[in-house]
């Protein structure tokens, strides 16, 4: 079994790389899965163009051209047939889906690509909190996140339709999917993880035998835990101190992560590669 590899972004080799994403070749990996932080970085600042901004107001992640630099690296590094899943809430979908349909090649933002290449799928929360302030803001509550398919186009593309059959009760797997989301310890300190049945679907249906998969926000590690059985190679990401040492301590645990190297510098910073001002 291949030992999965995570790569410390607060480690001035990645850092100088921006989110670690440039650093990786072109047209090898088979599937990249997003869930782009909101809020992230906590106290800490975000370096963006030189510019500097407040990460506890959520200023990093409400730039769009952050969101088109992942997805235009993301498009990058996919192999041809490769697949991305992007999860995104009401904050941020409209940003998340303009952002890939550029980078893969859509003309018209309005219209979605061909089918082959774009779908939207649901995911329900059956315990979603509720929101105190539906009444005053005359809101349906939110209880549902989208997550976004998009194929490189110009290869084959891998899909398992029988395994997703198989853990779907011999039915086929729709477009809405039941998630229950991680409540107490199942959280792994983190404030918004990854339910593990969205990783479990996603790489049903996507992910080969011995295949690869890229985590640029890696979170609390749900991605590289389910690696370990496709025998594959994963490559994660993570700015966040406490969120990296909880995905470390959680493939130690899964007996994973004995081998994983952790290299820590005292500032973090996440920006693409610039050129020197002259």
């Amino acid at each position: 079994m291949s030992e999965p590899k995570v790569l410390d972004l607060r480690h001035t080799d990645n850092r100088d790389r921006g989110f670690g994403l440039p650093s990786l070749m072109r047209d090898w990996v088979d599937l990249v899965f997003v869930d782009e932080p909101f809020g992230a970085c906590e106290k800490q600042q975000v370096i963006w163009h030189e510019r500097k901004y407040n990460s506890q107001a959520a200023d990093w992640d409400q730039l769009p051209e952050n969101t088109q630099f992942w997805a235009d690296e993301v498009f990058r590094i996919l192999r041809p047939g490769g697949v991305v899943y992007a999860k995104a809430t009401f904050h941020n979908k409209d940003r998340v889906r303009n952002a890939l349909r550029r980078s893969f090649g859509a003309v018209d933002l309005e219209h979605r690509l061909q089918s082959a290449n774009e779908q939207e799928i649901i995911l329900f929360m059956t315990n979603a909190m509720p929101l105190k302030f539906a009444k005053q803001a005359k809101k349906f509550a939110y209880t549902h996140e989208t997550l976004f398919k998009f194929t490189k186009p110009g290869g084959d593309e891998y899909w398992n339709y029988d395994r997703l059959k198989e853990i779907n009760d011999g039915r086929q797997m729709r477009d809405v999917w039941q998630i229950c989301k991680p409540i107490g310890r199942a959280r792994a300190n983190h404030e918004a993880p990854t339910p593990p049945d969205v990783i479990k679907n996603i790489y049903a249906a996507s992910l080969p035998r011995r295949g690869s998969v890229v985590d640029p926000f890696m979170g609390a590690g749900e991605t590289a835990l389910q690696i370990r059985e496709y025998s594959g190679v994963f490559v994660g990401m993570e700015l966040l101190k406490r969120h990296f040492d909880t995905t470390r301590k959680r493939l130690i645990v899964a007996g994973l992560g004995t081998k994983i190297e952790v290299r820590r510098s005292e500032s973090g910073v996440c920006q693409p590669k610039t050129e020197p001002a002259s």
